[in-house]
């Protein structure tokens, strides 16, 4: 019994998919081309599509978790630059390395509190 064209296919891009899990990308291409099935047809599998979906959605979520404490941190360097001058190194390392909690906590009294009340907002 020999498999449609569309089993054939099918098999190509497991094969292609397992190749690559155990020998790298570049030997799974490799075998491929020779196999003459051309990269558009793994790229147009409902598979690929669905890992490069989530692969992009992880990507997406990862660089969103990281922008939004940076803004923050931005934020509250900027805004207790501007209310005290330089800042002291220690506190300076206090932002670069503070949760987002923390931060939040030190905006939201940045234009009442005094350095050493900002100073515990980042150790509380």
């Amino acid at each position: 019994m020999r498999a449609s064209d569309a089993e054939v296919v099918e098999l190509e891009e497991l094969l292609a998919v397992f190749g690559a899990r155990a020998h790298g990308a570049s030997p799974a291409l490799a075998l491929v081309r020779r196999l003459v099935m051309s990269q558009e047809i793994l790229e147009s599998s409902p598979l690929d599509q669905l890992w490069h979906r989530e692969a992009t959605e992880k990507a997406a979520m990862r660089a969103a978790a990281h922008a939004e404490p940076q803004a923050t941190r931005d934020a509250a360097r900027i805004a207790l630059q501007g209310r005290f001058g330089e800042l002291p190194s220690a506190l300076a390392k206090a932002i670069a390395s503070a949760d987002l909690a923390a931060l939040q906590r030190v905006l939201a009294h940045v234009g009442t509190d005094t350095l050493e009340q900002v100073r515990e907002r980042f150790s509380a």
